[in-house]
């Protein structure tokens, strides 16, 4: 406990601690007031970054390029140009005194805190008030991007400052605000809620664009086949952009008939792909995609021709068989031919042979007979 604040409390009052040990040597448990309201204030200023809430912090020192400020022990820090000052004050005059701040960044883990003078000014001064009570629900202002953060962008409107949520920025899912816009840019937003009580303004830009959505069921169907590029990948699968803010998403388990452990090996960012739809819920804003189904679709048609090539073979060879068969039939008659007119041929042979041995036995016969004569 500080002095003051033990000096406030009486037997009774409820307050919030923090544990330090569960049991000492004595049997007690340790607990610190100090260190509830430290865990506290981190809180506070974590919250405030989101919800754009007021702090009230003391400024403390004076460094080069700003105002060092303390908040229940925390320090923090308003660059010099975020301070409001008359021209002839100097930033010293600041020091000792209380301010409210708006909190515009807050980093636990580096313990780095930056506060806004102007944000506070802004948001408290009568010019604002009066801003908020003519806004309506509905318009459309003009405004520059003052902060990006991780949920959204904070919009000054001329005096107040609203915020459009990530979700609101586009029809196309955004992976960081940092994606589509920058600090200072000037862009028109579209009022989507107003709380006078807590001076909040909820604000959107993709209200101002076309709703794709709308006609997406009279554009596309469950089976058909789209093309797109890889907008996108995260650890479930991959989201395919199939027009200007309109997206779909291929599982990961529609990627392949292969289980897939890690989406980048069989897609990227950019890739042109072809994918079948197999999933359409336009109020939800979902299409559901497969490759695998594109995969199985060329099988299928791949398996349907086979068949036909088969038949086409079996008739080539059938004719081939055919145009064989008479001739091997024509052959035959040929081959006999030509051993009859061989056999023929042995006849006559024989013939001759015949004819011309009784001649020659003929004249050895003749020939005593003139010996007898010449006797």
């Amino acid at each position: 406990f500080d002095p003051e604040s033990l000096k406030q409390l009486k037997p009774g009052d409820e307050i919030t601690v923090y544990i330090e040990k569960l049991e000492s040597k004595e049997g007690y448990t340790i607990l610190s007031r100090k260190k509830a309201e430290y865990e506290k204030a981190w809180q506070s200023l974590q919250d405030a970054v989101k919800t754009r809430d007021l702090v009230t912090a003391r400024v403390v020192s004076l460094v080069q390029g700003g105002l060092v400020t303390e908040y229940y022990g925390i320090k923090g820090f308003i660059p010099a140009s975020q301070v409001i000052k008359d021209q002839d004050e100097n930033l010293e005059s600041f020091i000792n005194k209380d301010l409210e701040l708006g909190v515009l960044k807050c980093d636990r883990r580096r313990k780095k805190i930056i506060f806004s003078h102007k944000a506070a000014m802004g948001k408290s001064s009568q010019q604002g008030r009066e801003m908020l009570e003519e806004m309506e629900v509905g318009e459309v202002r003009d405004g520059e991007v003052t902060s990006i953060k991780d949920f959204g962008v904070f919009v000054d409107l001329g005096g107040l400052e609203g915020l459009v949520h990530i979700s609101e920025l586009s029809w196309s899912r955004v992976s960081h605000p940092s994606d589509i816009l920058s600090v200072g840019e000037k862009i028109k937003v579209f009022i989507l809620g107003i709380d006078k009580e807590t001076n909040r303004i909820s604000l959107g830009m993709k209200q101002l664009e076309p709703d794709p959505w709308v006609n997406v069921s009279t554009k596309y169907k469950v089976g058909q086949v789209v093309k797109g590029s890889i907008s996108r990948i995260v650890h479930f699968g991959a989201f395919i952009k199939i027009e200007n803010d309109l997206e779909g998403l291929i599982h990961i388990s529609e990627l392949s008939f292969e289980h897939v452990d890690d989406v980048e090996k069989y897609v990227s960012v950019g890739q042109e792909v072809e994918a079948k739809i197999i999933k359409l819920i336009p109020e939800e804003q979902r299409i559901g995609l497969s490759i695998k189904e594109i995969e199985k679709d060329k099988a299928k048609a791949e398996a349907a021709e086979e068949p036909v090539v088969e038949t086409a073979e079996k008739a080539t060879e059938a004719s081939t068989e055919v145009a064989v068969e008479p001739t091997e039939t024509v052959e035959e008659p040929a081959t006999e031919e030509v051993i009859t007119e061989e056999a023929a041929t042995e006849e006559v042979i024989t013939e001759e042979a015949a004819t011309e041995e009784p001649a020659v036995e003929t004249a050895d016969l003749q020939e005593p007979n003139q010996n007898e004569q010449e006797r």
